[in-house]
């Protein structure tokens, strides 16, 4: 009955049962925080009388059913977050009617089939996760077409396709890309040099080919990059040599390259990365190893595998 009533905030607590449909009766709800709660049943379908709602967050609870096709008239919605729950279905297309969305995080749950082309409707959408699902099919290109999107993750899918020649443009305020574990393929665009903002870069676990053609010329602020193979069958087929513009990666931590076909030396320049500290390298039996140039010079180094690359003298 309180109508003026803007924000809920009851996140981090016990409270059970279901989500009250009564909910439907403030007009003037802003947000709508719930994370952490044991709530279960299903998402109220009156929760859409909420027009003004611009946040529901409700992750980390037991909520199951399908995503509400009426999400699509909360017109207002800024964040939807409802990750780690148990919701299924599909995703709806009418979410591309919300052009308000900027952050949908449905993480870790059991959502199937494929992703709506309408989501490359959604001009302001900053942060797409959508990791550990059941999505499937091509991934539909017109999202790679959102400039405003700085994080994608669909890590853990069955979703396939390729990179945009264009990525490294057409996304200028990319951060990071997360698609490890799924069906991708292609080559990787040379345009990714051009990405300045990007911090962390996961292909691993899909079937990527031909050679690493990227300079990283601009790509300063990468902290993590893992192009690693997969177990879903095969391996990933890079194959040439370890990018020497990897060199200008000065902020790296984390490189990982296991099982492709890379072939040659590990370069010694690899030794300029001073904040590195993983460094994956096994299952390459054409790649040549002189450790002591590069491990001898990186003081923090704390894991690298090298398995089955050939030794040669330090």
């Amino acid at each position: 009955n309180l109508s003026f009533l803007r924000f809920i905030n009851l996140q981090d607590n016990n409270f059970h049962g279901v989500i009250p449909p009564e909910i439907g009766r403030l007009p003037r709800l802003e947000t709508l925080s719930l994370y952490n709660n044991p709530f279960g049943g299903r998402i109220p379908p009156n929760l859409t009388h909420c027009s003004n709602l611009i946040l529901f967050g409700a992750s980390r609870n037991k909520l199951i059913g399908n995503i509400l096709v009426e999400l699509g008239k909360l017109v207002k919605l800024e964040n939807l977050e409802i990750a780690h729950d148990n919701l299924t279905g599909h995703l709806p297309t009418s979410l591309g009617n919300v052009s308000t969305l900027q952050d949908i995080n449905l993480e870790g749950n059991y959502l199937e089939g494929g992703l709506q082309v309408t989501l490359g409707f959604l001009k302001r959408l900053a942060v797409l996760t959508l990791v550990t699902n059941n999505f499937s099919g091509f991934f539909a290109p017109s999202i790679f077409n959102l400039s405003s999107l700085s994080v994608l993750s669909l890590v853990d899918n069955q979703l396939s396709g390729s990179l945009p020649v264009s990525l490294g443009y057409s996304l200028p305020n990319l951060r990071g890309i997360h698609i490890g574990g799924n069906y991708f393929s292609g080559t990787l665009p040379v345009s990714l040099s051009n990405a300045s903002k990007l911090q962390t870069f996961d292909i691993s676990y899909n079937h990527f080919s031909g050679s690493v053609s990227i300079s990283f010329g601009n790509a300063h602020n990468l902290t993590c990059l893992n192009m690693e193979s997969n177990d879903l069958g095969g391996e990933n087929h890079i194959t040439g040599t370890i990018p020497l513009g990897i060199v200008n990666l000065v902020n790296l931590i984390g490189i990982g390259l296991a099982e492709n076909r890379l072939t040659d030396t590990i370069p010694d320049s690899l030794a300029m990365l001073k904040k590195l500290q993983t460094l994956y390298l096994g299952g390459k039996r054409d790649l040549n190893c002189g450790c002591g140039h590069v491990f001898g010079r990186v003081a923090f180094i704390v894991v690298a595998d090298i398995t089955d690359a050939i030794a040669v003298t330090a």
